[in-house]
């Protein structure tokens, strides 16, 4: 099976940049490096631009700031326009408040494979452990303060290689820590930017690749991905986007009209 040969790695963000400095920070410590970072920035204010010019002068990989005017939650919307500036055969899509092992793209990388789609997990800090991290600490598996998932820690390929599986359950798919073929991101229009506001939206667009076949792998002790702690903000699914992810599932729609067609043709134009 062919792996990627460029990988892109795309950040989203908002207003937190101590959080932001220490997830590119990751990515510069990986045994794969990525081809490119893109911060998908949903309306950041100045000392997040700040630091993301100050992150471009130091990256030996290319940093590109992709950013939207804050106007509400439009997550799907930044996360498309980030994708249309993609120059990579695979993007692999974390939050900005993950820092990655060293091994993590490469785990990425090394799991790809034509016709799937790649979803892991997170290890959970403590508010402890996470300003720690903020404060420039590397957390590492005897990190005392990670209360979840912890055994993924244990990463020999041939254990990654055993437990990561195809599941057929959209549970797991999510935003902080996903990969997908560029291509396959262009099948079914990006994300659905129908979606505003918190949830349902990377499960929606995990249905749209399912539709078209592309199976889901669940990688297990691997991949590894550590979520700096922060108050929850709250997380029921609006009516809207429930509905949205109805219709997508009941009517097994494939292609979202909201979506990342309109900023490719945008690019184009330029």
């Amino acid at each position: 099976m062919p792996s990627p040969k460029r990988i892109s790695l795309v950040i989203t963000t908002y207003n937190w940049p101590d959080a932001l400095r220490r997830s590119v920070e990751s990515a510069w410590r990986q045994v794969r490096m990525p081809d490119e970072i893109i911060i998908a920035d949903d309306g950041s204010g100045e000392e997040t631009r700040a630091l993301i010019a100050e992150l471009q002068q130091q990256s030996p990989v290319p940093i590109i700031h992709s950013w939207q005017e804050d106007d509400g939650f439009r997550l799907n919307r930044s996360r498309n326009l980030a994708i249309a500036k993609v120059s990579s055969d695979y993007i692999v899509v974390i939050d900005g408040d993950i820092v990655m092992h060293s091994h993590f793209l490469a785990d990425h990388q090394e799991m790809a494979k034509p016709g799937y789609c790649l979803a892991g997990r997170r290890m959970y800090m403590n508010p402890t452990l996470s300003q720690r991290v903020l404060d420039g600490y590397v957390p590492h598996m005897l990190s005392p303060g990670i209360h979840a998932h912890r055994s993924d820690l244990i990463r020999p390929v041939w254990l990654r290689n055993l437990r990561s599986s195809v599941c057929h359950k959209l549970r797991g798919f999510y935003g902080a820590n996903m990969s997908f073929w560029h291509n396959d991101a262009l099948k079914v229009n990006g994300f659905n930017e129908a979606f505003t506001g918190w949830g349902g939206d990377d499960l929606e667009f995990a249905i749209r690749l399912m539709n078209i076949g592309v199976h889901k792998i669940r990688i297990r002790h691997g991949a590894t991905a550590f979520h700096i702690y922060h108050t929850e903000s709250h997380r029921a699914i609006s009516p809207e986007n429930h509905a949205e992810f109805e219709k997508t599932r009941i009517e097994s729609l494939t292609w979202c009209e909201q979506g990342l067609n309109s900023h490719l043709s945008e690019k184009a134009s330029d």
